[in-house]
């Protein structure tokens, strides 16, 4: 299978696609194949990103059933899929993206430690996208980094990520909708936008100490997600992490967090209570909102401001306690719920 893609430099990623002639749009992952409910795409412009593989030679390796592409890059080996520029009536459209490894893989997929000798140390980006038989895929220790939309879109049950990753790409396994279960390695210090929204059967998800941040829309969508325990390493929780984790009925956030970020939890309706900790000092605009199970809610001193929708929409929620002092913007909770300054 053969994907087109259309690219653009952005604050964040943003990426227009036509896999199977099927349009895709992912604008900080706003909008999916089937819209996922990621239905608010920010505006993009027409500067168009580079690709490494005009810079770097590509080659290719053997190693048992599968032929692999590759550019060396730091003395080690980066897992790719070639490209080729290409124009539609005249001007330039895009970059059309076969895959890494030839044959299509079914199954497992074993990818090798090393390629002609080199060490395999990354996965590039689109490198595995859109394989739909790829089910179970073994990263080999070594691998340092995890490319943008790596396996975006492919039939993947089970990954297994070494010890050596540390840096988990955009989208590196969106729209991973069999994906079950993903334990995250503990040397990975950043989880990326959009790195694992819309994996419709993910139901735990482990996240280590070392996660320091966790991006926009992380998890969006993730509607089999249980629980999620975020460790006190981590200081932000991006944009819409876990909006829409609609199963998610159990949220532990640890002390070291000061800020949950915009719609982070919203649309998590079968949240029954959370316990914000004493480190937070800004709960921002809609992070709770549409929570409609959630009927407790601890603020705590530390809390200095509530940011407009914060809990709207969070119909069972009829009474809360917020700190003196606190700056609450309107309709920051739901029409009836009864304040108390404390």
């Amino acid at each position: 299978m053969r994907t087109r893609m259309k690219k653009v430099c952005l604050s964040t990623v943003k990426t227009v696609a036509l896999v199977s002639g099927m349009m895709m749009v992912v604008a900080g992952c706003a909008l999916l194949p089937d819209r996922d409910g990621f239905d608010h795409p920010p505006p993009y412009d027409d500067t168009w990103k580079a690709d490494y593989t005009n810079t770097l030679a590509v080659a290719t390796a053997t190693v048992g059933d599968y032929t692999y592409t590759y550019v060396v890059t730091n003395g080690g080996a980066m897992v790719i899929g070639p490209t080729r520029t290409f124009k539609l009536r005249g001007e330039y459209f895009g970059t059309r993206y076969s895959h890494a490894v030839s044959p299509e893989p079914k199954g497992i997929l074993s990818i090798p430690a090393t390629l002609d000798g080199y060490p395999v140390t990354a996965i590039g980006e689109f490198a595995f996208t859109g394989l739909s038989q790829l089910k179970h895929i073994i990263i080999p220790p070594g691998v340092t980094s995890i490319g943008d939309f790596a396996f975006y879109y492919t039939g993947l049950t089970n990954v297994e990520i070494p010890s050596s990753v540390t840096s988990i790409g955009h989208g590196a396994f969106l729209a991973c909708k069999k994906l079950k279960n993903v334990e995250i390695p503990p040397s990975v210090t950043s989880i990326g936008e959009c790195a694992f929204a819309s994996c419709a059967s993910l139901t735990s998800v482990t996240i280590p100490s070392s996660v320091t941040s966790i991006g926009d829309y992380a998890f969006k969508g993730c509607a089999g997600l249980k629980s999620v325990t975020i460790p006190s390493s981590v200081t932000s929780i991006g944009r819409s992490a876990f909006e829409g984790c609609s199963g998610l009925k159990s949220v532990e956030i640890q002390s070291g967090i000061t800020s949950i970020g915009e719609w982070a939890f919203a649309k998590c309706t079968g949240l029954k209570s959370v316990t914000i900790p004493s480190s937070v000092t800004s709960i921002k605009r809609g992070a709770f909102a549409g929570c409609t199970s959630l009927k407790s809610v601890t603020i705590p001193p530390s809390v200095t401001s509530i940011k407009r929708d914060a809990f709207w929409d969070c119909t069972r929620l009829n009474r809360v306690t917020i700190p003196k002092g606190a700056t609450v913007e309107r309709d920051a909770f739901p029409e009836g719920c009864q304040i108390l300054w404390k």
